[in-house]
């Protein structure tokens, strides 16, 4: 899941520096209504959240930590909800949506909302979203004592962007079978 966030062979001639490839789609607004699966990583894929045992998470401190800060997005924006996550050993999945003030209020999955259509997000972009979990968690880690004495989260994040019912059900599903899984994950640190 994982992967390089950029090629280390192109450097910049000019500043002898790596040139980070951007993960996003180009010409599309993460500002806008959508569902969008993330994938987050730890910094160097260490363990920090807790381990897997008999097919069940179980989180520490920090995992726990993990939790209350992506559960509460959703109590600070009232244009987001959260569906599915799980915090794994080294990484998190989870399923935002963003839906607009003006979209309407039922909660049945709409492919039209990730059409091209720009709408102001007052909170923010997917990118900002997960920028204040990550920046939220590892404060939390720092004034509880539990970090590590790095970076708890690696450079960016993963997104893919659900365009339709049965993937989202498809997604859930490997969110929710992720810990059963655990040591066929490309992830996994046995």
């Amino acid at each position: 899941m994982c992967r390089p966030l950029f090629n280390q062979q192109v450097l910049d001639l000019n500043q002898r520096y790596p040139i980070r490839r951007s993960l996003r789609l180009p010409d599309y607004d993460y500002r806008q209504s959508g569902v969008y699966f993330v994938t987050v990583c730890t910094n160097r894929h260490i363990s920090l959240f807790g381990h897997v045992a008999d097919n069940e998470m179980l989180l520490n401190r920090l995992g726990k930590v993990v939790v209350n800060e992506w559960r509460h997005i959703e109590q600070a924006r009232s244009i987001v909800k959260l569906d599915a996550f799980v915090v794994m050993p080294n990484h998190f999945h989870g399923i935002v949506i963003i839906k607009s003030e003006d979209d309407h209020a039922d909660s049945s999955f709409d492919p039209a909302v990730n059409g091209k259509r720009s709408v102001s997000m007052p909170a923010g972009s997917l990118g900002a979203i997960v920028g204040h979990f990550k920046a939220a968690v590892s404060r939390r880690a720092t004034a509880l004592g539990l970090g590590c004495n790095e970076r708890v989260w690696q450079r960016n994040y993963y997104e893919h962007i659900i365009r339709n019912e049965i993937s989202l059900h498809e997604i859930r599903r490997y969110i929710l079978e992720n810990p059963a899984k655990w040591e066929e994950d490309s992830l996994y640190d046995g």
